[in-house]
């Protein structure tokens, strides 16, 4: 259940699990794979498929590391961690991966990867890729295989930030996700509306920074209060955490979750598009939805902030 649900609300995750076979002080093998949402399938037929691949090739004594949710490009993830430590240390006689591109989608990282393999007289086995040591490695083979992994994830990211240009350039808002103080209307879910139980909350903490002058404070007063943070009430309404495991330190507020807030124009009905588009510049639409903070509250905070 808990790996079901962490592939369905995007929730990072590292799954390991070892065969029945498995005996560290005799030379398994380590399969290694991401998994996410795109994949269209949950993390437990998932894993199941694996153990499936192990069959095929025969191996018995192996464990499984399985990273959900962490792009490919994205270098720091807990369970390829894990791999390259069983690597350094030679406590595994061979490493498997479906396709190169689940090792990763950063060519000098992955290329390096292989390389460090094969140094230390570890076997790979791509099977997807008909890549197997005991073969031979083709390391220029290795580095084209790398290479078209690296650039399918810059065209996918490039064919999505188009696909949201054309939406901006029509003067269309992107939204992310549900920003803290709304949620998407039910008719238009491309339109934000005031969320009922924390838009008052915005208010608040604009309120208490006129009053306290300083983000330590408004932060101290907000976990004083006992409000659910953000990040804690996201997890909350997607499922990923459940009222029986909320704790103190999910009331806990900090001064970066405060300043992105009072320095958040969305408040007052703004919408700053592509900001982080490595491809287009950014844009700012506005009274694009109904604001919950008026421009004059808000410029004298940022007045104050600044």
């Amino acid at each position: 259940y808990q790996r079901r649900r962490s592939i369905v609300n995007n929730k990072k995750d590292t799954i390991i699990e070892k065969s029945d076979d498995y005996d560290e002080d005799n030379g398994p093998y380590a399969l290694y794979c991401r998994v996410s949402k795109d994949n269209g399938t949950n993390v437990e037929t998932y894993v199941r498929m694996l153990k499936e691949l192990m069959i095929e090739l025969r191996i018995t004594n192996y464990i499984i590391i399985v990273d959900v949710n962490y792009k490919g490009s994205d270098p720091n993830r807990p369970g390829l961690d894990l791999l390259k430590e069983l690597v350094d240390n030679d406590k595994v006689t061979g490493v498997v991966a479906p396709d190169i591109s689940r090792l990763g989608r950063n060519k000098e990282e992955t290329v390096a990867f292989v390389n460090k393999v094969k140094e230390n007289g570890i076997a790979l086995k791509l099977p997807d890729n008909n890549i197997d040591s005991d073969n031979g490695i083709d390391m220029d083979e290795i580095e084209r295989l790398a290479k078209e992994a690296e650039e399918y994830s810059q065209n996918i990211s490039l064919k999505i930030s188009r696909a949201l240009k054309v939406r901006v350039d029509a003067d269309l808002p992107l939204y992310h996700g549900n920003p803290y103080g709304y949620v998407r209307d039910k008719d238009n879910k491309y339109q934000l509306i005031p969320d009922t139980e924390t838009a008052g909350v915005v208010e608040d903490i604009f309120n208490l920074y006129c009053d306290l002058k300083s983000l330590p404070k408004v932060a101290d007063k907000m976990t004083e209060m006992r409000i659910i943070k953000p990040s804690s009430l996201s997890k909350l309404r997607k499922g990923a955490m459940s009222v029986s495991e909320i704790t103190d330190k999910n009331y806990k507020w900090d001064e970066s979750t405060i300043r992105g807030i009072l320095k958040n124009e969305l408040y007052i009905g703004n919408s700053v598009c592509m900001l982080y588009s490595k491809y287009f510049p950014a844009k700012k639409l506005m009274n694009t939805h109904t604001p919950i903070i008026d421009k004059e509250l808000f410029d004298k905070v940022i007045y104050m902030t600044n």
